[in-house]
């Protein structure tokens, strides 16, 4: 057995592009031609992108 601790996860927040070791999970990329990806946002930030209202990705792709 290992007694290492796991790395922290360290994402990109969308919101600012700031590093976090917090990220929350706000959207999601689909890909046709593989798989998809996350996209985060520290938690300062993430009440913004809540279920109701559509993620950074679908607000660029609407043209908002």
């Amino acid at each position: 057995m290992s007694d290492t601790q796991p790395l922290p996860q360290l994402e990109y927040c969308c919101h600012d592009g700031q590093l976090t070791r917090e990220p929350v999970a706000v959207d999601e990329v689909h890909s046709s031609s593989g798989a998809g990806t996350q996209v985060y946002a520290c938690p300062a930030h993430a009440h913004l992108y809540d279920a109701s209202q559509p993620g950074p990705r679908l607000e660029a792709e609407q043209g908002r």
